[in-house]
């Protein structure tokens, strides 16, 4: 006898396949008490003909297939650069379709704002207007009917390019149910994905010690001189009503994010996509690691992972290449440096815990103490800010030549 949906609250990933799928519509994806979106079923609706377990990527994986050609890439364009988290990958990947499918119509979808605290899946019709869709946005998206419309797209002969979390690319994967020439999926190298009702505190509290009404949030700000580190990446930007701006190092979300302690309980050691086999054409990221393999660069500027998971994206990746450059690389280069590639560090242990003194009002500056939550830069990091590119590039040669391989800037 068939079940109703079998994937419980705790490894549900959101992804809406099973709520698209249902013939009897008798599932919906909600927010949980944490903030996640979940598939909730009305049992006394649901048919149990098994169709939601058919199509759940937890229940039923997709077809995988491991990559094809690994690489660091960056783009030529520098203002699509400044506009991206990494080296621009996501649009340039999106631009080389547009050329290589200039005839025909094609829908680009993503995870955009909706408002200042609120992250959506929508789409666009033009290469232009994805801009809302680049840079890193380190909360949960709402997918909605993005997944109808994508079907609905394809069967009427347009061309489809869809990105999201690995989980979410697997589940639109299912619920095609076939491959389709003209459609393109682009995932990422996921660390997991925050509660949209953690971030919304976090911003309320910092509006009320602003005293002022948040009017945009963007994550990792790249506009700035302080890009050189691995925690100086985590450089959030605000505008506010008042026209006033703001650059915060490690604001408490990040802190949160980045401690995985506001993580989905389908992420961390729940996650079964952080694999190198891939459902996805394109899988992108930070490319970390990049002066040491690739020592020869004197490039401080970061790089994108750009990994080629299909023969449909060895072809986009031809044209790529008028658009960036590329280096190619091995696996295992991004597999040393990139752990959520192809392995699946455990969670934080206190995840339960944050969440119940969440749930009770806790401040998040007293959350911040009482899981001590701290990410300081170190005077290792303080000299590599200051010091010329070129000059850090000079000592890293030395020091590697002296200590026969030790990288000091690693």
């Amino acid at each position: 006898m068939k079940k109703g949906l079998i994937t419980g609250n705790v490894h549900c990933t959101g992804c809406s396949a099973c709520a698209v799928a249902c013939p009897a519509h008798c599932i919906s994806v909600v927010q949980n008490n944490e903030g996640f979106y979940k598939a909730v079923v009305n049992d006394l609706v649901c048919i149990k003909c098994g169709k939601c377990n058919t199509v759940c990527p937890v229940q039923t994986p997709p077809q995988y297939s491991t990559g094809l050609y690994w690489s660091a890439a960056i783009t030529k364009d520098n203002d699509v650069y400044l506009r991206s988290t990494s080296g621009g990958a996501f649009f340039e990947i999106c631009r080389s379709i547009s050329e290589l499918y200039s005839r025909e119509k094609i829908f680009y979808f993503g995870a955009a704002w909706e408002n200042k605290s609120t992250v959506v899946h929508k789409y666009v019709d033009q290469l232009d207007n994805i801009v809302v869709f680049q840079k890193s946005k380190y909360i949960q998206s709402d997918v909605r009917d993005t997944f109808l419309k994508v079907k609905d797209f394809l069967e009427d002969g347009a061309v489809v390019v869809y990105s999201g979390t690995p989980c979410q690319i697997a589940g639109l994967k299912n619920f095609l149910g076939k491959d389709f020439k003209k459609l393109f999926l682009i995932d990422f190298i996921c660390h997991g994905v925050g509660s949209p009702k953690v971030f919304d505190r976090c911003i309320s509290e910092l509006e009320d010690k602003q005293n002022d009404t948040v009017k945009n949030y963007s994550f990792r700000w790249k506009k700035i001189k302080l890009y050189r580190t691995q925690s100086e990446r985590y450089v959030s930007h605000i505008d506010y009503n008042s026209n006033k701006s703001q650059n915060i190092q490690f604001d408490n979300y990040n802190k949160f994010f980045l401690s995985q302690l506001c993580l989905n309980s389908s992420c961390a050691e729940n996650c079964i996509f952080r694999s190198k086999e891939r459902c996805s054409d394109f899988t992108i990221a930070d490319f970390n690691g990049f002066s040491s393999i690739f020592p020869h660069i004197c490039d401080e500027r970061h790089y994108s992972s750009v990994i080629a998971n299909s023969k449909k994206a060895l072809a986009v990746l031809e044209q790529l290449h008028s658009y960036m450059d590329i280096f190619e690389c091995k696996c295992s280069d991004i597999e040393k440096y990139q752990s959520c590639y192809n392995s699946h560090p455990k969670g934080n242990s206190d995840r339960d815990a944050f969440f119940d003194m969440f749930l009770k009002g806790e401040t998040t500056d007293k959350l911040i103490n009482r899981f001590g939550v701290q990410f300081r830069i170190g005077i290792k990091g303080k000299l590599i800010r200051v010091l010329p590119y070129t000059v850090l590039f000079l000592l890293k040669k030395i020091k590697k030549r002296i200590s026969g391989g030790v990288n000091l800037f690693k």
